[in-house]
């Protein structure tokens, strides 16, 4: 083992005898240059992605329409009722309707149904939580 440690020590001695005589004086102006050139393409890059974002959230807060008795009910008083993404707003769920239905809701209430510990054959589990939109 102490034959390669004296190796590894010439070797390194040599290494840094030759880095600071070739790259001190460039280093800094190239650091200079790419803080320069970072900070104008980070200020692009914030505005292209803040569009993209917004086109792909209204095509996932409308989960699926939500079909039980009680939504039937209230589809004879013109109140749709629909499985939601957990994170949307009222304002997100009433463009979405408005973009994929073409229909501008009146009012849009939201309900959140909590996850529940479920038994099933002896094993246990969790049935998920849920956001529905009517």
């Amino acid at each position: 083992m102490t034959i390669l440690d004296i190796l590894k020590k010439k070797i390194l001695s040599y290494d840094t005898e030759t880095e600071k005589t070739v790259t001190v004086a460039p280093a800094q102006k190239k650091s200079a240059q790419k803080i320069e050139s970072k900070h104008i393409e980070k200020v692009d890059t914030k505005k292209t992605k803040t569009v993209q974002q917004k086109t792909t959230t209204l095509r996932n807060i409308l989960q699926n329409p939500r079909v039980t008795e009680k939504a039937a009910i209230l589809a004879e008083k013109n109140a749709y009722t629909f499985e939601v993404d957990p994170r949307s707003t009222k304002l997100e769920i009433a463009r979405a309707v408005k973009l994929f239905y073409k229909v501008e809701p009146v009012r849009v209430n939201i309900i959140k149904q909590q996850a529940k510990k479920v038994v099933f054959r002896g094993k246990r589990g969790t049935r998920k939580a849920v956001k529905k939109a009517i």
